[in-house]
């Protein structure tokens, strides 16, 4: 993967979605050698993700680390774009 890539998740405080998908994405994050970046919206009502600079579709939240690796490489091998 890309050194400069970047997963980018919306959360509001004490959501259990949102600390599962976090501990999933840290337990990941060696194997894809992304940078983890968190930020508090609270408009969302779930987890929200943006790889790379690009919206990425809610993930199941019992997906297992190995799948969520499976999905996430093909968004993370694409150019970073601009991201807010």
């Amino acid at each position: 993967m890309d050194n400069n890539s970047v997963i980018l998740v919306y959360t509001k405080p004490d959501c259990p979605l949102c600390q599962g998908l976090i501990a999933r994405l840290q337990e990941i994050q060696p194997a894809l050698a992304f940078t983890l970046e968190l930020r508090q919206d609270l408009s969302e009502r779930v987890p929200r993700l943006v790889v790379n600079g690009r919206p990425f579709p809610q993930p199941h939240p019992r997906l297992s680390p190995a799948r969520l690796r499976g999905l996430l490489a093909p968004a993370l091998a694409m150019p970073a774009r601009g991201y807010t």
